[in-house]
């Protein structure tokens, strides 16, 4: 990758990026003060707004060392969290130099492809196996997919679940195609005519039946397990006791839920 960058004008930050594993933001913050006898301090970074623009956010002072062992101090009171920064940076720097052993046997162009398809999603399912897709008519086999020649290794699809603690990609997908949903039902688009918005509207709710108890949050009260789960706690919503949920009734009524 950086014989292909050579005499670039950023081939400099480039050699950077790979050898401390430094986010773009990180790298784009960086001072001539932040760098000394072949280290980065990093003490600031960049982060795109939600209306597009850009703000730079002070971060906790972080030392990075070009050669992939990095060493990280903050102020007081606040040790763990530089421990937590710099084993961040060394699993970063791990990945910066598989994704380049990656790049240089060719693998890391269509590795990006299949992982930018999940669209940043945080737990993807992981299929192993085979696919054949056959003519009816004719037998005809029309192509063959075998995840062990994939550049992952797997076939890498969507989670889509709903629950931002789980995965806020799909979660919000899932949100967005709801307003859409909902919005063409009442005033028409998405194939739907714009006659409907002269319907009677009817918000209808349908509930499933219960599987099983789940850990939850219950107003005031603790969940039935006992503990005051905390926003954000990966338990919610999990069977307190999976060996008695019905995990067969829960994926036969969603099935066809989506005929609905």
């Amino acid at each position: 990758m950086l014989a292909v960058a050579q005499g670039h004008r950023l081939h400099g930050l480039f050699e950077l990026g790979l050898r401390t594993g430094l986010r773009k933001g990180e790298l784009l913050c960086l001072r001539r003060e932040d760098l000394d006898a072949g280290t980065a301090s990093i003490r600031r970074t960049l982060q795109r707004t939600r209306t597009g623009g850009l703000t730079t956010l002070l971060a906790p002072a972080t030392t990075s060392a070009p050669n992939g062992a990095f060493a990280a101090s903050t102020h007081a009171g606040m040790a763990d969290a530089s421990a937590n920064c710099g084993s961040a940076l060394e699993r970063r720097a791990r990945l910066t130099a598989r994704v380049a052993k990656l790049a240089a046997a060719g693998y890391f162009a269509p590795l990006a492809r299949q992982i930018g398809s999940l669209g940043g999603c945080a737990r993807p399912i992981r299929l192993t196996g085979h696919r054949t897709r056959l003519d009816t008519a004719t037998g005809q086999i029309l192509d063959h997919l075998e995840s062990r020649h994939l550049p992952a290794g797997e076939l890498l699809v969507r989670c889509g679940n709903r629950r931002t603690t789980r995965c806020p990609a799909c979660s919000t997908l899932y949100r967005y195609d709801t307003y859409q949903l909902i919005a063409a039902g009442l005033r028409g688009g998405k194939t739907v005519p714009t006659s409907v918005s002269t319907h009677p509207r009817v918000f209808a709710t349908l509930t499933a039946p219960g599987f099983g108890p789940v850990h939850n949050q219950p107003g005031t009260a603790p969940c039935t397990c006992g503990t005051r789960h905390a926003d954000g706690d990966p338990l919610l919503g999990t069977p307190l006791t999976p060996q008695r949920y019905d995990y067969t009734g829960a994926v036969l009524w969603n099935a066809p839920a989506p005929a609905l």
